[in-house]
């Protein structure tokens, strides 16, 4: 019978694509995707902890290894790569440089050929032309023939080229999961067991297994241990794996396949063989599993370990991103880069914050590089998945392609988290964004190919995917049984919108001023024909998804409320008020607010955060705390106490009652019905032509009235702003992790610095 490699060469033969023989050449690493164009918000050069507005400037690396690292090349390749102590000019010309560098040489000289494909006039036919073609023009020439030959020579910048059948050479690249690793020099490490199981509780480390991953942490990380002088085991480092070397590992891969993956799918487990997975990734894998344990010693591990960790897998990642052709083979790389940035973001992004912050931007610009985040055509499944093939290969091109999806997925919510805590514009490029979702959970856990074939039989496979270009977006219909980590995607796609547009048109522009539309992000936004979607995004989502929210994880509709926040209120002028920027900034921000909390939009900001409050107060175990939650508590608490602070009492129309106030945290608010109520006027918070409705909500937004919040009344002025921040702070320390408990800690701070 043939093997399911076989069948994949011969597949891979008959179906290969013009992509893999002709790459993109973008060299977007130092051009587009770097330094984007002004209009899309996106950053420039970050080096050293400074944004540098000239990618031309002198700069130097901070970061140095030890040793050199020279990949093998062929002899096509003109010169090979180094990293040294000695060479900090070396290794930014790496960590900038194009990812398909292979393609500008050719037995070591200028690739001409190459640069003419690109649209760029290829220098050594330009020198050949007739010289009379150059110059004045003539009789002989006139003015139209001129005028036709400027166009195939005008200087331009080289784009990426879209991949029509991304997900054909992602499907077939390989009979493995994709956590089976290429090394470094892109060789497939070949398969060596079964790994069809019956659950995630058969997938074991084998003691060969074991004994790599005690290799690889004796070689990267320095244990006084390991020294047969050292008695006092109790002062190590890392005394939590020394004493459990036998269980530790297994363990932690424990831990991430029933805590982490359920949460993260991006590893399809019914396809997983850890024998076939790279040594580093493995261990990262573990150490994901342990840093869920609340134990000092734990945590003491993994701030020893991190750091050593990191350095190894970016210097990784930057050698294979700089050798790679296509998508599969930066494939694997990625896989770790995102496991890697999760143990950042899930120990509150204090470890090695600088080093990070350089594999964050690295990782994010090469995914975008290799088009993992472009506008594509629809894929139909039936067309590279036809049913002549067996069901062993069909099953696991599948699981590829879904575990892939769920890998950009998890890319973006990575963008929409590091960017807000670098205080940078998101990566991800928003003005042309594809976010192809994941199909039903019950396909993806289906354990053998048998069952998924079973399944499969049924249904007919279909891709919704959510379109993001500059001036228009297209929502995906979801049907079916949809994971919280796909609403995870679409929202936080959403958040890096309205995150790109603030910092475009606000963080990083003086041309309108904030007081003139008195601290509203969206009154400014909508002044920008392609920032002016934002709104109508957020309303058309609820529109859409209201029922869905309600019935799945509360995290999704938390993530919803902070991108509709980040619209009604500056974030830059709460922090202010709040005592980010020291003394000097309180007063003047807290003046600011005082112009804002007469607004419409701050009222449907207030209204935003005690449903936040009202959601996480009854959410359940279970459900777990997405890092974007807590942030987003932090953020209601300033809203609603400084709102309180610096509001005053305004007067409602006779028609409404008083005495029967509306709760902010009631549950029964109708999204549909408020719509864009708040996000799109600029008026008075009591004008006249404004009509009552049936809605106590839109009233609220409209005309004001008492905060009452579960039941309790809060009063404009300190001593109701602080009992605010208490409740905030209270519910924190209930739903962070030990690894967040700064944010708790930050508003019993201000709790003290709210004077009238």
């Amino acid at each position: 019978m043939r093997s399911t490699r076989d069948v994949l060469l011969r597949h891979r033969r008959n179906h290969s694509s013009e992509d893999r023989e002709n790459p993109p050449t973008d060299t977007g690493l130092q051009g587009e995707n770097l330094a984007q164009d002004p209009q899309d918000g996106s950053p420039d050069i970050i080096i050293n902890g400074h944004i540098e507005g000239d990618a031309n400037a002198p700069v130097t690396a901070e970061y140095q290894f030890s040793g050199s690292v020279e990949p093998q090349t062929d002899g096509s390749t003109a010169s090979n790569m180094s990293i040294n102590r000695d060479s900090n000019t070396d290794f930014l010309n790496m960590l900038f440089s194009p990812p398909f560098n292979d393609q500008f040489t050719s037995g070591g000289t200028l690739g001409v050929c190459a640069l003419g494909d690109m649209g760029i006039p290829s220098l050594v036919h330009l020198a050949m032309e007739d010289s009379n073609n150059i110059g004045p023009i003539t009789n002989a020439r006139n003015t139209g023939q001129v005028l036709g030959e400027i166009g195939p020579v005008w200087p331009r910048n080289p784009r990426s080229t879209a991949r029509p059948h991304f997900w054909h050479e992602i499907a077939f690249d390989s009979p493995e999961n994709i956590f089976s690793g290429y090394d470094i020099r892109g060789c497939m490490k070949p398969a060596q067991a079964k790994t069809d199981h019956i659950n995630t509780v058969d997938i074991n480390l084998t003691g060969e297994v074991k004994e790599r991953l005690r290799h690889l942490k004796k070689k990267t990380l320095t244990c006084p241990c390991d020294s047969v002088l050292f008695i006092d085991q109790t002062t190590c480092g890392q005394r939590y794996l020394c004493t459990n070397t036998t269980q530790v590992f297994d363990q932690g891969l424990y831990l991430y396949l029933h805590k982490y993956q359920p949460s993260y799918p991006v590893l399809h487990p019914a396809t997983f063989n850890p024998e076939n997975t790279s040594d580093l990734l493995l261990f990262v894998m573990c150490m994901i599993g342990i840093s869920l344990l609340k134990t000092e010693d734990a945590a003491t591990f993994i701030r020893r370990t991190y750091p050593v960790i990191l350095t190894e897998a970016f210097t990784q990642f930057l050698i294979a991103s700089t050798q790679s052709r296509a998508p599969t083979e930066i494939l694997n790389h990625l896989v770790l880069a995102h496991h890697v940035l999760f143990m950042f973001i899930s120990t509150g992004g204090n470890l090695a914050p600088e080093m990070s912050r350089t594999l964050y931007l690295h990782t994010m610009m090469t995914a975008q590089q290799y088009d993992f985040f472009g506008l594509r055509k629809y894929e139909d499944y039936e067309k590279f998945l036809p049913s002549h093939l067996e069901t062993a290969v069909r099953w696991r091109a599948w699981s590829r392609v879904e575990s892939t999806k769920n890998l950009i997925i998890g890319l973006v919510l990575h963008d929409s988290w590091l960017s807000d805590l670098y205080t940078i514009s998101p990566i991800i490029r928003t003005d042309a964004i594809s976010l192809s979702l994941p199909q039903e959970d019950t396909f993806y856990l289906a354990q053998t190919s048998s069952k998924w074939a079973q399944l499969s039989r049924d249904a007919f496979f279909v891709t919704q995917t959510l379109d993001l270009a500059a001036h228009k977006f297209e929502l995906p219909v979801l049907q079916g049984k949809i994971h919280a980590f796909s609403l995870y995607g679409v929202l936080c796609t959403a958040l890096l919108r309205v995150t790109a547009d603030t910092h475009r048109l606000i963080r990083s522009s003086d041309l309108v001023l904030p007081e003139q539309h008195r601290y509203v992000p969206c009154n400014i936004l909508r002044l920008d024909r392609r920032a002016s979607i934002c709104a109508p995004l957020l309303t058309e989502m609820i529109s859409l998804y209201q029922d869905t929210f309600r019935n799945s994880n509360p995290n999704c509709i938390v993530i919803w409320h902070s991108v509709c926040i980040l619209l009604t209120v500056d974030i830059d002028i709460l922090g202010r008020a709040a005592g980010h920027d020291g003394a000097e900034s309180i007063v003047e921000a807290r003046k600011a607010l005082a112009s804002w909390a007469q607004t419409a939009s701050a009222r449907r900001a207030c209204l935003h955060a005690a449903q936040t409050f009202r959601i996480l107060s009854h959410r359940k175990p279970a459900d777990g705390t997405a890092f974007q939650s807590v942030r987003t508590l932090f953020m209601a608490a300033l809203v609603l106490g400084l709102y309180i602070l610096t509001s005053s009492a305004l007067p409602l129309p006779d028609d409404i009652d008083n005495e029967t106030s509306f709760d902010l945290a009631n549950g029964q608010v109708d999204w549909k019905v408020v719509g864009d109520e708040g996000f799109s006027s600029i008026e008075s918070s009591t004008p006249k032509d404004m009509a009552i409705t049936d809605n106590e909500a839109v009233n609220f937004i409209r005309f004001g009235g008492p905060i009452l919040i579960d039941r309790k009344l809060y009063h404009p002025g300190a001593r109701h702003a602080q009992r605010i921040i208490l409740e905030f702070a209270s519910l924190l320390d209930e739903v962070g992790t030990h690894w967040m408990a700064d944010y708790a800690r930050v508003l019993y701070m201000i709790h003290d610095t709210m004077t009238d």
